[in-house]
């Protein structure tokens, strides 16, 4: 019969494995291969281990662990509400300027579990391409600098090796300053429940499957 490890015996075990990490209900490990085809002979050595032992891992693959959104992920948010609610469109200093480090705090396990360590994202107009949480966030809204910007990402563990290509653009022909700094904080936090509630009501029903 199998000896389950104890809460206490997993958390005493984990912290001395790099890349392991996980609870009573689960464990986890995240390793980095150099390229796609050095990530599947991986998962196939993987294979061979576990069907002699008789433990079958759930295995995820991915090229890349980047998040491409509009403004944001959303702290403390399931991917579930993150995928439905108009939050990530409108999200600012809440992500980018939180003392929380994304992705190794708490409020942004539900990226991390799920493999997002790097989020490229715009909404809130920068001079230049700017990074945040220690390069693991990227400002590509270059509007305030007039120009539209390009990112080329290189692998590694964060973006600040990223390159750019910029070209000019006219500015948007809008009055200075036409709203306050604090009026668009409003706006941006009560804009995504109106969303959601409007969508709520104009999404086509949901076709029954058999």
């Amino acid at each position: 019969m199998t000896n389950l490890l104890t809460s206490t015996e997993i958390a005493d075990t984990v912290v001395s494995l790099p890349g392991w990490g996980g609870d009573a209900q689960a464990l986890r490990c995240r390793y980095t291969a150099p390229d796609f085809p050095a990530a599947i002979a991986l998962v196939d050595l993987v294979a061979v281990a576990a069907e002699a032992a008789g433990h079958h891992p759930d295995i995820d693959i991915r090229w890349r662990d980047v998040l491409f959104v509009h403004a944001g992920p959303v702290p403390f948010q399931d991917l579930d509400r993150f995928e439905r609610s108009a939050d990530r469109l409108w999200i600012r200093d809440g992500f980018f300027a939180s003392p929380e480090p994304f992705p190794d705090a708490e409020s942004w396990a539900t990226y991390r579990r799920a493999g997002i360590s790097q989020v490229v994202f715009g909404h809130t107009p920068v001079d230049r391409p700017t990074l945040s949480h220690d390069g693991h966030a990227l400002n590509l809204d270059t509007w305030r600098g007039q120009q539209v910007t390009l990112a080329r990402l290189e692998p590694g563990p964060d973006l600040r090796n990223a390159a750019f290509r910029a070209e000019p653009v006219e500015p948007r022909a809008i009055a200075d300053d036409p709203v306050s700094a604090e009026e668009i904080r409003r706006f941006d936090a009560d804009l995504p429940a109106l969303v959601d509630a409007w969508v709520a009501v104009h999404r086509p029903s949901s076709v029954e499957r058999r």
